[in-house]
């Protein structure tokens, strides 16, 4: 492979500016990026070849997204920021991060991130809560949001607590300002708590680890959450194991109020069994179905399925959240194809609940979450074979899938809603105040 000798210049030139600032730490570069540091290739050359461009931070006082945005009519597009920040930023006052107006005083941050509660927490009536998210629009296609979405509105409803979402993708505001608010709820694994800022003393700092299990636990701020939430019970086990933490149990769940046997069916949703989610390239299940092999109407719903060889031809386009729940209630059956991030973890995903929430049955490969949630009443699939077996089967047997379907949607709409996550989720937060209480007066 030939290198481009301007490109190579341009990078060891950059590179001598950054070690004479001080301003890129390489060990701190390898604790927030663990794919780096497993790839064990330098820090230096990764940031500057590719991390820069990926909006990785070099430095825990400046913050590569928020300085990009902010100063984007300084920044030529595909500026390194920091260089920007050295070169020309830091003599024309420019900040390095939203709550520092130099780098050089990065410390006072951590002064004040990831408070210990030193004194006696106390749960007020009405507790101002953030969820830290990927986006805060109802366009996104981020899972994170309508989780946090539903479960704030229930908090909301049950108790009057003010919500608030942080989103990463944000630019008029940035992802770690926590000013104002009692307890921080975190839906990413990347997100780092120990970057916060405008913290109280008292507050109260939640992970909700709802998949990439794995990737939360290699994060070095994830013991430093008060609070762990697991979806499922194995993966409370592997976050136990892991990264000893106790992690108390708070699965996905659905609104009831959106999703239930009220929805009207249409004719423009309606099939005989269907499926709802994106297609980003990477292999899912329900590719290994050959949905012209049978005498039924399959509906595709989802973005990135217009591009697939073989099911464009099914695809009938994106569908917003507001309009999934009349294309369940239109379908005799809905496939659950549970990806790789939350499969073996037991995580049963929100498709499954809002779906029998409006009286249709589910189809799910997620074997080990349809069991430990449901029992056996969950009909689940191992191969694409046994999913087209049981596919006819049950638009053969109706009165079977009846059955199944009336027990199902009982136990989500009696132990599976966000109003129901709501109260779990007070019932957690009294615990770990009451245990914090205790070990003060001991």
């Amino acid at each position: 492979m030939t290198v481009n000798p301007l490109k190579w210049l341009k990078i060891r030139i950059q590179a001598k500016h950054l070690v004479s600032s001080g301003f890129f730490n390489p060990d701190w570069y390898l604790s927030r990026n663990p794919d780096v540091k497993k790839a064990r290739v330098n820090p230096l050359e990764h940031y500057l070849k590719f991390g820069a461009s990926e909006g990785r931070d070099p430095h825990p006082g400046f913050l590569s997204q928020w300085y990009s945005e902010t100063y984007a009519d300084s920044i030529k597009p595909g500026s390194n920021p920091l260089i920007h920040y050295i070169l020309k930023g830091q003599g024309c006052g420019f900040k390095p991060h939203p709550a520092l107006d130099s780098i050089e005083n990065w410390e006072t941050l951590r002064e004040e991130s990831v408070p210990g509660l030193k004194v006696n927490p106390a749960l007020r009536p009405q507790l101002k809560v953030g969820f830290a998210v990927t986006d805060d629009v109802p366009e996104t296609a981020a899972g994170d949001y309508f989780s946090a979405k539903e479960l704030g509105a229930a908090l909301h409803e049950a108790f009057g607590w003010e919500i608030r979402l942080l989103a990463k993708t944000n630019s008029q505001k940035s992802w770690f300002d926590v000013s104002g608010l009692d307890c921080l709820i975190v839906m990413l694994d990347d997100y780092d708590l120990q970057r916060i800022y405008g913290t109280s003393q008292n507050l109260i700092t939640i992970a909700w680890v709802r998949n990439w299990f794995d990737r939360w636990v290699d994060r070095p701020w994830f013991g430093d959450y008060h609070i762990h939430l697991s979806t499922s019970q194995i993966a409370r086990d592997f976050l136990k194991s892991a990264a000893g933490a106790n992690a108390a149990i708070l699965r996905l769940a659905t609104n009831s109020k959106q999703f239930n046997r009220s929805i009207k069916r249409s004719s423009i949703y309606a099939s005989d069994y269907c499926f709802t989610g994106s297609y980003w390239g990477s292999q899912r299940e329900i590719e290994k179905l050959e949905p012209g092999q049978m005498d039924l109407e399959f509906g595709l719903y989802g973005s990135g399925w217009e591009n697939h060889k073989r099911f464009k031809l099914h695809w009938r386009g994106a569908v917003q959240y507001n309009e999934i729940n009349r294309v369940y209630a239109s379908s005799k059956l809905v496939i659950d194809d549970a990806n790789h991030a939350t499969k073996k973890w037991g995580s049963v995903n929100s498709r499954v609940f809002d779906a029998l929430a409006t009286g249709t049955l589910v189809l799910t490969n997620g074997e080990t979450g349809a069991y430990e949630t449901f029992g056996d009443l969950l009909p689940t699939y191992h191969s694409a074979e046994d999913m087209k077996l049981k596919i006819k089967h049950f638009m053969n047997h109706t009165f079977e899938r009846d059955l199944l379907i009336d027990k199902l949607h009982d136990i989500v709409h009696s132990q599976h809603t966000y109003d129901v996550r709501a109260q779990q989720l007070l019932n957690i937060i009294k615990k770990f105040i009451a245990t914090q209480k205790e070990n003060v007066e001991t």
